[in-house]
């Protein structure tokens, strides 16, 4: 914690992000969504209740998020956990959500 004179004192330390570029109106998805068993830039997203398998195409990428250029639209609803050995066309239900 930093105290309120906003001082750090000898022995403590701070994580600074310095963000160096930024995207206007960048559809960003988090970089866990990536299947990661072939060398393709696919998720699953869920389409009528059933996930379906999209390729899409990356740019830049932050960290735990990941930039889409192609593939996805604003309101897909982007599966992001249990998707490893999930398969295009099964039934899915979603359990939470808000990420």
């Amino acid at each position: 914690d930093v105290p309120p004179e906003g001082v750090l004192r000898p022995g403590m330390f701070a994580t600074v992000r310095i963000v160096t570029d930024s995207r206007q109106d960048a559809l960003i998805i988090p970089k866990k969504a990536l299947l990661l068993e072939t060398d393709e830039d696919d998720v699953f997203v869920v389409r009528d209740g059933r996930a379906e398998r999209i390729r899409i195409e990356l740019g830049y990428t932050d960290g735990d998020r990941v930039q889409v250029m192609s593939g996805l639209e604003v309101g897909d609803e982007v599966i992001t956990v249990g998707q490893e050995g999930l398969k295009d066309n099964a039934p899915v239900r979603i359990v939470g959500g808000g990420e």
